[in-house]
């Protein structure tokens, strides 16, 4: 009896496990398949930036950014040189800092490089910081005239809670909010990229019943970034782990989210580089959990109020109304508000894309991922009724949102694959069980099917790094170094999504920095000044 419960039990866990496996290969299909205009290639060069403003590009070799691969920016046409400055509609861009002193100055740089006029955005810090982050950014708003800086004496609802304390300072006229890490580099014509695709993508929608609230961005992340520094010598950051969390997020974003896009499921927003109507996040505001981008993400699928969903929001006009941007005449007019509510949406843009850190710190990593697994998992505990009573979603978007709160608490089910494994193991050596045959025909089942999964994933991953070569050309050895880290952090995903079942607060870790090294002549030459002035700077 014992026996046929545990083996029941134990095909349950790995059949559900299963329907992960099975929906990460529709996504490489997906993919994969041919499509017209596939813009797979056509993504970004690092630091390059369109002529127009190549006056003020600020570059990544500067602050320590380079690519392993590149890509011609020619083929992407999105920027708008004919706008008059009052048709570009005014953007607040938030970024809640905490220590950030070793990349702070770097997104500062890449602020005063952004080719949008002045005086049509704004950048928003919320600084919680206990170190040296709020006098860095100090030192930069005699150069950022359209810079606000706040400074929390705590950490009241961690990053959701400094985001909603800039949403209640944000400019008046904001149209669209930008929401950034502090790691972030931006490129010159950022923000012209996420309007024009905003706009796009809204009238482009609109006509199927379907109202874009956010357009997630692709962070690109740097692992083992290296270039000559002033003096002429390599200066190397990254490990392996840097590399495999590279590996792991070019996946996500240029599989999951690429291929989730074009079967019209839902996107999840994941915390930075994504830009929302700012009429939309007023209504919702962050939560004060520890993962508000996931949160958001329900929330906007699910709780978006029909009043928002068809605003005049959704018909792009400037300001003052006096002509359409895009080519999209709105002949003086002011639109009027739609009669019918539209159906909430996140697209997904692999060609809007900022560069930033993965970290090299194992234990750091493992720490976020604790976080990241509670804070997802708690999230779905607390709204998984308001998604399977959702008007809003069909039953496949119900089912895509479960699955996604759930991908980490599925470690779970690997845990207790793993126990119900040494049970039947230790039962046929200790000779407990009196049918050593059929104990024998259990245990291969469940070997088999595990063994199935497992080649899925490699498979899976194998097949991904090839198409993940527009941004890196990954190899086996990221292959076994991205299998490594599941494996080791597969722990804290079960120890932070039990947390999350469990628990109603959880403690935010914060993923540690990256330390640049010193280079070997500095350390010879004693040039102690010149080093805290160049850009590999532990201050940097």
């Amino acid at each position: 009896m014992i026996l046929d419960a545990l083996a029941w039990l134990s095909t349950f866990l790995i059949l559900s496990l299963s329907i992960y496996s099975i929906r990460s290969v529709i996504f490489i299909y997906r993919v994969t398949r041919p499509r017209a205009n596939n813009n797979l290639y056509n993504m970004p060069k690092v630091g390059a930036i369109m002529r127009s403003t190549a006056g003020k590009v600020v570059s990544l070799h500067e602050q320590g950014i380079i690519a392993d691969r590149c890509w011609d920016i020619g083929t992407v046409n999105r920027t708008s040189d004919q706008w008059t400055n009052e048709e570009y509609p005014f953007i607040s861009i938030f970024v809640p800092t905490y220590n950030e002193s070793l990349v702070i100055q770097r997104l500062l740089k890449s602020f005063a490089a952004l080719s949008y006029p002045t005086d049509r955005f704004e950048i928003i810090i919320v600084d919680d910081s206990t170190d040296d982050t709020y006098q860095k950014i100090q030192t930069m708003l005699s150069e950022l005239q359209n810079l606000k800086v706040i400074h929390r004496d705590n950490r009241a609802g961690w990053k959701g809670g400094a985001l909603n304390v800039a949403l209640n300072v944000m400019d008046k006229r904001a149209f669209n909010v930008l929401v950034l890490d502090a790691d972030n580099i931006l490129l010159a014509d950022t923000l012209e990229r996420f309007v024009s695709r905003f706009i796009e993508e809204q009238y482009s929608y609109k006509e199927k019943g379907v109202s874009v609230l956010a357009i997630q961005g692709f962070p690109i992340s740097k692992s083992n970034p290296e270039s000559d520094n002033e003096w002429g010598i390599k200066v190397k950051l990254g490990n392996c782990i840097a590399r495999a969390i590279d590996f792991r997020l070019c996946q996500r974003n240029m599989i999951e989210f690429t291929a989730k896009n074009r079967l019209n499921l839902p996107v999840q927003i994941t915390g930075s580089l994504f830009m929302i109507r700012a009429d939309v996040i007023k209504s919702i505001k962050f939560s004060n959990d520890l993962c508000e981008d996931w949160d958001l993400t329900v929330d906007l699928y699910c709780s978006q109020p029909s009043s928002l969903l068809s605003s005049t929001k959704d018909v792009i006009s400037s300001d003052n109304n006096t002509g359409g941007i895009c080519n999209h005449p709105s002949n003086n007019i002011a639109p009027k508000p739609v009669a019918v509510s539209l159906t909430p949406r996140i697209i997904f843009d692999q060609e809007l894309v900022s560069y930033c850190e993965a970290t090299t710190d194992l234990t750091a990593y493992f720490r976020q991922r604790m976080r990241v697994s509670e804070g997802h998992t708690r999230g779905l505990r607390r709204k998984i009724s308001r998604i399977a009573e959702s008007k809003m979603l069909s039953l496949v978007d119900k089912v895509e949102l479960f699955l996604n709160g759930l991908q980490y608490a599925k470690f779970i089910f690997v845990l207790g694959i793993g126990i119900i494994n040494m049970i039947l193991l230790l039962m046929f050596l200790s000779g407990s069980y009196n049918n050593s045959q059929q104990l024998m025909n259990m245990f291969g089942i469940s070997f088999s099917l595990q063994a199935a999964n497992l080649a899925i994933a490699l498979m899976r991953i194998t097949w991904a790094a090839k198409i993940c070569r527009p941004v890196r050309r990954y190899d086996i050895k990221d292959v076994l170094s991205l299998l490594v880290l599941y494996v080791i952090t597969a722990p804290a995903f079960v120890i932070g999504s039990l947390r999350g079942f469990f628990q109603d607060k959880g403690i935010f870790y914060k993923t540690h920095r990256n330390l640049p090294k010193e280079s070997k002549l500095s350390q010879a030459s004693g040039f102690s000044e010149s080093t805290k002035n160049s850009p590999y700077s532990a201050g940097s």
